[in-house]
């Protein structure tokens, strides 16, 4: 009876073992797997935060270079526009039909006239706010040291020009004199009351016939 018993409790205590055994590997398994999720999980989040800052850093780069671009844009379009705020005319003072006929003038003044006809060539002014043909004018033969005559009051309620260069109206006869003309054309209204716009072609010129010569 006492034999029966031992061998009873010596298999039980085999299977008791057998179950520890068993159970204790199972365990080791679960754990490695756990661990290796773990493992998994911080190298995920890792290059998630480094993928990230590079995002940051090229958004930042961009962001910098639009700056960049809008500044110099800017700054460009500031620049072209104080240019575009200076405006500019040309002026000419020719006298070709005293060259053709100077038996009509004095001797004295047969020999100043230019062989060329040409009293001032073609230069460029700045116009000024406001600016009327008879002011480029005597800006220009100022400057150039061109002697210039006008009347500032008429009856016509503007100025008007006797002389250029000390060559007067009715030197060359009754209809000579100064007429003036803007890009070609011969405008109905006095010089002082035509407003200069900018590009505009201002040529001064001596007539002996009133104009139909010119």
């Amino acid at each position: 009876m006492k034999e029966r018993t031992k061998k009873q409790l010596k298999k039980a205590a085999a299977v008791m073992l057998c179950f520890a055994l068993i159970f204790t590997v199972s365990s080791c398994g679960t754990g490695s797997e756990s661990g290796g999720s773990s493992g998994s999980g911080t190298v995920s989040s890792t290059s998630k935060s480094a993928s990230s800052a590079a995002k940051k850093k090229k958004t930042t780069k961009k962001s910098s270079a639009s700056k960049s671009d809008s500044s110099s844009k800017n700054s460009s379009s500031k620049s072209s526009g104080s240019s575009a705020s200076t405006h500019y005319c040309t002026i000419k003072i020719t006298c070709h039909e005293l060259v053709q006929h100077k038996d009509k003038l004095s001797s004295s003044q047969a020999e100043r006239v230019p062989s060329d006809g040409v009293i001032l060539g073609t230069t460029k002014m700045k116009i000024h706010d406001g600016d009327s043909v008879l002011d480029i004018l005597l800006r220009a033969t100022k400057s150039k040291g061109i002697q210039t005559s006008y009347q500032g009051h008429t009856s016509y309620g503007t100025a008007y020009v006797e002389a250029i260069d000390n060559f007067y109206e009715k030197d060359a006869g009754d209809r000579s004199g100064w007429m003036y003309s803007v890009n070609g054309a011969f405008p109905k209204k006095g010089c002082s009351k035509y407003k200069v716009r900018s590009g505009d072609r201002i040529s001064w010129e001596y007539t002996l016939k009133l104009g139909d010569d010119l």
